[in-house]
């Protein structure tokens, strides 16, 4: 591969750009569909630190259409090709506009974060015009009737999405950590609403612990059943090292049947395939919208903001969100046992599975009653939760712009298990992997004593004289 350019179907993104760079090309040509759709290449999420800028690409790469590879391919299957590229790269440090709005009775008072981004790819439409529309609207409808809330409203209107790599929410959850760490008690991201052919919306993006808050949500409005997918690095989320819980990136798709021959942003799922064929080029124009679907999607969020705004006890449940961890890092620890002995993660996580139920089965008994002790209980389990399950690095840094599996900072297990046991990169790997089941370790037992004294205390409320 040294020394040529490279030609490859598929969108382009950091993974796939930092791949042929390092086996040597000198520049990407990406085959779409029938239309270009713009994307980033950087690695980086939202700002570089001295480290990304080394990870920013070196290389060119665009794109073509389809039948312009065909042409090419043909002629590459006779005689060798000469190509010659021109690209134009602008990087650099600038200011960006970020706005955002406050709406609470009460001073203080802990809040939801409902977002969207406001820059876009020519004329942007769907992508996010209607999502900003969506997001206006249940803003005003919120602020009517502001009063009866029990939260409050932060609404922010991020750029940087696409051409920053989610530069915006990532400066403003740097500037804002702390703030967002104790009182942000969710976030609700708002992209592509009411999309022409975008009939799924029980597929819709969501964190185990979020996931029946959304089937509510769209169950009220459509009468359907909610399946849900697990969230990723994408819409925005940059609160993940903080701890919030997360609901919606996009909502609503087209059925995969009328959108396999196209490239897309397709967040997978059983019949979800993607946003339309008009995502991210020039024909993101207002006749990709559909009225009826732009007002069903707005009800479904304004339903789920609703309830985080006027519920007595926040609607979370963690017992899939910790099974889901057990499930995924026994199964990893199980196939690397030779070259790594972490027996104590898995009595920590069998602990913390066990404290998770319990704490669950006090509330169960509790009832509903207001109590914000509960709810206080329930924002702080978050921030040992969600990192765990949703980021890699420190809590304090960015995770690249890759795609996210669950409990990251343990996914290169997999990676460890068939190495030779005296292999110089398996003592490498098992040195790191060894010290990330530390920091899981550290925050399983606190996740694990803040449940079960939770659990002791609500069950005493209950009489139930269940520890």
């Amino acid at each position: 591969m040294s020394g040529r350019i490279i030609l490859t179907d598929g969108l382009a993104s950091g993974v796939t750009v930092r791949r042929w760079e390092g086996l040597g090309t000198i520049a990407q040509v990406h085959v779409h569909d029938d239309h270009l759709h713009e994307t980033s290449v950087s690695p980086v999420w939202g700002n570089p630190t001295d480290e990304g800028l080394r990870l920013m690409p070196r290389t060119p790469s665009l794109a073509i259409r389809q039948a312009d590879a065909t042409w090419l391919r043909e002629i590459l299957a006779s005689e060798p090709a000469e190509v010659t590229i021109h690209t134009e790269v602008a990087t650099g440090w600038r200011p960006i506009p970020l706005l955002t709005a406050k709406l609470s009775s009460v001073p203080d008072a802990p809040y939801v974060l409902l977002s969207s981004h406001i820059d876009s790819w020519y004329y942007g439409a769907m992508d996010n015009g209607s999502a900003n529309a969506t997001t206006l609207e249940v803003a005003r409808l919120i602020a009517e009737n502001a009063a009866a809330l029990r939260r409050g409203l932060r609404v922010a209107f991020w750029s940087g999405h696409s051409h920053g790599r989610f530069a915006g929410s990532a400066w403003y959850a740097d500037e804002h950590w702390q703030d967002l760490f104790e009182n942000c008690v969710a976030h609700v991201f708002v992209d592509s609403t009411g999309g022409v052919g975008a009939t799924v919306v029980t597929e819709a993006p969501v964190m185990p612990q979020t996931k029946r808050l959304a089937a509510a949500a769209v169950k009220s409005v459509t009468g359907e059943d909610f399946d849900g997918k697990r969230i990723g690095r994408f819409a925005d989320q940059s609160f993940y090292g903080i701890g919030l819980n997360s609901v919606f990136g996009t909502l609503s798709e087209q059925e995969a049947s009328s959108s396999t021959s196209t490239i897309s942003f397709k967040t997978g799922g059983k019949r979800a395939g993607g946003l339309g064929w008009w995502w991210h080029t020039p024909d993101d124009t207002v006749d990709k919208v559909d009225e009826a679907f732009l007002v069903r999607d707005t009800q479904i969020y304004l339903a789920a903001v609703h309830s985080l705004l006027s519920i007595r006890r926040l609607p979370y449940d963690y017992r899939p969100a910790i099974d889901e961890i057990a499930s995924i890092v026994k199964e990893r620890v199980a196939g690397a046992t030779q070259h790594l002995d972490l027996a104590g993660l898995v009595e920590d996580l069998e602990e913390a599975q066990t404290a998770i139920h319990r704490f669950h089965e006090a509330l169960d008994d509790h009832g509903d009653g207001e109590d914000e002790n509960v709810n206080r209980v329930l924002v702080r389990l978050s921030r040992h939760l969600v990192p765990l399950a949703f980021h890699e690095n420190s809590r304090y840094h960015r995770d690249p712009a890759e795609p996210l599996v669950p409990v990251p900072s343990l996914k290169d297990l997999d990676l460890l298990a068939p190495l030779p046991q005296d292999d110089d990169m398996a003592h490498a790997i098992a040195t790191r992997l060894h010290r990330a089941s530390n920091w899981l370790r550290h925050e399983l037992r606190a996740m694990t004593a803040l449940a079960l004294e939770a659990a002791e205390e609500f069950g005493r409320v209950a009489g139930t004289g269940r520890p």
